[in-house]
């Protein structure tokens, strides 16, 4: 998932990159059954998830400004 961010970020000519945010939610479950012995089966949960990924490139930063109090 980060080779195909950079890449695309190549294609877009960004000099450089920077993940912002990583978010990794659940994702639905596949339920599967699996027969043992004497007849029984036990459930079977293929989890999954949803993979979040948001890249910014990186701005020249800002200078800070000053706080001139006047009396």
């Amino acid at each position: 998932l980060l080779k195909n961010g950079l890449s695309q970020a190549k294609d877009k000519n960004f000099a450089e990159i920077w993940d912002k945010n990583i978010i990794v939610d659940e994702g639905p479950k596949l339920k599967r059954r699996r027969i043992i012995h004497r007849g029984r089966a036990t459930s079977i949960l293929k989890r999954q998830s949803h993979i979040t990924l948001v890249l910014t490139a990186k701005s020249p930063a800002k200078p800070k400004a000053k706080n001139r109090h006047l009396k």
